[in-house]
């Protein structure tokens, strides 16, 4: 773990955690608590004080902006303790936490941070264009701002954009990730690794620990369970690293639990007015962090919220009304009627729509899914293949037994089986009632397995506390005939332990097979030991890994994370370094016209280099700018055409960068046939004998040209 890194993690963490604790401290709430609900409450008043600041027209750095947020939660810890305040909440015991941390540390470390050559490396896929570039704006401007993003904000940005934006994005995330990037001055995909290691290895697990602390009250075994399993399905949250990149989804989900663990606590019986206040007013607090993350992740809350609200609502009137079961059934089959009225309103509002109807292909006939759901292999058929979790979902299966036996658990069923079924619309169903079911989110089977995979989390984590009781029963049994001491916790400790080792094995192969084994040939067929030492540290693993006999949904995940890493990226590390070196030259600050095609639009997110065009995405469009229109189709022809010297006067450019377009129209670019090498042609057939260019740095079929001006 670099330096650098850790500079950047305690960063992310300090922003995530510091305001929060003190608000909630100052609300009454105990140590181990306002430690684990923190990141939402921080989360909340960063984000909102940063929209506000920005619908102002104020541009006020991060550090403004956390003394702002840190001044309001110190001024709410000072009232708390002025008044008295207390919240009755249950014991969360500091070792729980430590469980939490440790085991989320290690085991982030180990699937996520050892799987990068680099402490910088990002997977680069589709979003990453959005993610990088929007980040290194914010914190270029300090605009923070949801309702106007985009990859040009800042003043002499503007002055220059190829083509009118500043649509609404949920940018919370994003606003954190540029905080750090300007208390830290490091680059943005330092940022973003700090930020997927701290919603990892930190937050989802304590936020678990808190939901968990409420949801099993009285149960300390099976809260510290919990650690263990909150970590231990691939979908959610390790498929989120790497694919899309979902990186908004992944943090925002990393604060559900917490949030859920919010509205139980406001769902409580209080003793006073003013308990009963502020234990309502700190899930509405964080709902906005949780929205402005990604709205999406609002209805997978819901999707749990729900049957446990309702869960209550039936409890609360069955004791009212001195046990009647039809009055108490009437109150919840309302409540649900409302909860299915307000989930149609929703779909069908028109600032939804977008969201509602995007459409991801089914993928499963209606056996496969069955089995996909049951093995927890939600997207198999789609994407990625990875060996089925059956221990994982056979502690489901415990679990919900169990759940289905306890009024206060039963609604984890409930939900877990709503989660399952809007994995199912996704993955088998067309039409109206797939969008209605899975629609608000994207009909995407990650979202959604995700969602499932956080439903899940309890009712297996209820499934490997009974493996515990069966067995310590078993070694108690066993140790009263012999007159010995059954150690419950040692027992406890060493079940979880082979679980987790279990679980997260890697592929492998028993003696004997190497009669079967054979190189990789996919992998072996890029090997040319002549320039083996050109190919990065990721190609050359993936080149001489042999394949295995026997595989492990973990062990295929790590697999998978190595050939993406490895794959025909768009910034590759020879074109990542010939950046670094332009760099050296051109002077910070300079605008350099580039053909995004060739992957240089990542340079300005990847490294703040000024570059023109920053997405290959909607620049043929009728508010293009002139200049941008000229530039891209007839840059080549400087030396005799005023009209297109005169444009690149207008936006200050003086360099030409042309990186490698090696396999360009095969990577994520042309995902979505969206690579057209026509509509740059003018940037794209300069070379070494065009008039009007200057080579200043060379590399292979790499160039940085200094434009002549006369």
């Amino acid at each position: 773990m670099s330096s650098t890194f850790v500079i950047a993690l305690v960063a992310y963490l300090a922003i995530s955690y510091a305001p929060g604790y003190l608000a909630l401290r100052g609300l009454g709430a105990d140590r181990p608590w306002a430690l684990c609900l923190a990141p939402l409450i921080s989360t909340s008043f960063c984000c909102v004080i940063a929209e506000l600041i920005s619908a102002v027209g104020l541009h006020l750095g991060a550090i403004v902006i956390l003394f702002l947020v840190t001044m309001l939660c110190a001024g709410a810890f000072v009232l708390g303790r002025r008044m008295d305040w207390t919240l009755e909440l249950p014991r969360l015991p500091w070792v729980s936490i430590l469980v939490y941390v440790v085991l989320g540390f290690m085991l982030c470390s180990h699937l996520f941070l050892r799987r990068l050559t680099y402490p910088d490396e990002l997977v680069q896929a589709y979003d990453l264009t959005h993610h990088v570039n929007l980040i290194r704006a914010f914190a270029d401007s300090s605009h923070f701002s949801s309702l106007g993003t985009g990859y040009y904000l800042s003043e002499a940005d503007l002055a220059i954009r190829p083509i009118a934006e500043g649509s609404f994005y949920p940018a919370g995330w994003h606003t954190l990730c540029a905080f750090v990037v300007q208390l830290t001055g490091l680059q943005v995909p330092m940022a973003i690794n700090a930020s997927l290691f701290a919603s990892m290895a930190f937050i989802l697990p304590l936020s678990t620990a808190a939901a968990f602390g409420l949801l099993f009250e009285g149960h300390d075994r099976l809260v510290r369970v919990g650690a263990v399993i909150c970590l231990s399905f691939v979908m959610f949250p390790w498929t989120l690293y790497f694919f899309g990149p979902l990186y908004p989804n992944l943090a925002g989900l990393s604060l559900v639990p917490g949030e859920l663990a919010m509205i139980a606590l406001a769902v409580r019986p209080w003793s006073t007015r003013s308990e009963r206040l502020r234990s309502i007013a700190i899930p509405l607090v964080g709902i906005v962090g949780l929205a402005l993350v990604h709205p999406g992740c609002i209805f997978t809350l819901g999707l749990m919220a729900a049957p446990m609200l309702c869960n209550r609502l039936w409890e609360f009137v069955y004791h009212r009304t001195d046990g009647s079961i039809v009055k108490a059934s009437i109150a919840a089959v309302g409540f649900t009627a409302l909860c299915c009225g307000v989930w149609y309103a929703l779909f069908k509002a028109p600032a939804l729509q977008p969201t509602v109807w995007h459409e991801w292909p089914k993928f499963a006939n209606t056996i496969q899914e069955i089995v996909n759901i049951a093995t927890l292999s939600f997207d198999y058929g789609l994407n990625f293949e990875y060996d089925a979790q059956i221990l994982l979902s056979l502690l489901i299966v415990i679990g919900a037994v169990r759940a289905v036996h306890n009024p206060k658990w039963v609604w984890m069923a409930g939900a877990y089986v709503l989660a399952c079924i809007t994995c199912y619309a996704g993955a088998v169903m067309e039409g109206d009632i797939k969008h209605l079911l899975s629609g608000f989110w994207y009909t995407d089977v990650f979202r959604l397995g995700s969602t499932a995979c956080l439903a899940g989390t309890p009712l297996a984590s209820l499934g490997l506390d009974w493996v515990c009781d069966v067995i310590v029963d078993f070694a108690d049994a066993y140790n009263t005939k012999r007159g010995r001491v059954t150690h419950v916790v040692k027992i406890g400790a060493a079940v979880c332990g082979v679980f987790m080792l279990i679980n997260i094995f890697p592929n492998f192969s028993l003696p004997g097979d190497h009669y079967n084994l054979t190189y990789n040939i996919s992998n072996k067929r890029k090997v040319n030991w002549e320039n083996w030492d050109k190919f990065s540290e990721a190609e050359q693993r993936l080149a001489m890994r042999p394949l295995n006999s026997h595989h492990t949904a973990f062990g295929d995940f790590r697999e998978t994370v190595e050939e993406i890493l490895a794959a025909d990226l768009v910034l590759e590390e020879r074109e990542q370094n010939f950046i670094r070196q332009a760099m050296e030259i051109i002077p910070e600050g300079s605008v350099v016209i580039n053909n995004p095609l060739d992957g240089s639009f990542l340079a300005y997110g990847f490294f703040d280099l000024r570059v023109y065009y920053r997405s290959f995405l909607g620049v043929v469009d009728p508010e293009e700018s002139a200049d941008s229109d000229i530039i891209r189709r007839e840059l080549s022809r400087i030396s005799t055409n005023e009209e297109v010297r005169q444009a690149v006067d207008n936006i200050g450019a003086d360099y030409v960068l042309l990186i490698s377009h090696k396999n360009a129209d095969i990577s994520y670019v042309n995902l979505r046939g969206n690579y057209k090498k026509w509509v740059y042609r003018g940037i794209g057939s300069i070379n070494d004998a065009t008039p009007g260019f200057e080579i200043v740095l060379a590399e292979e079929d790499m160039r940085l040209f200094r434009i002549i001006k006369e």
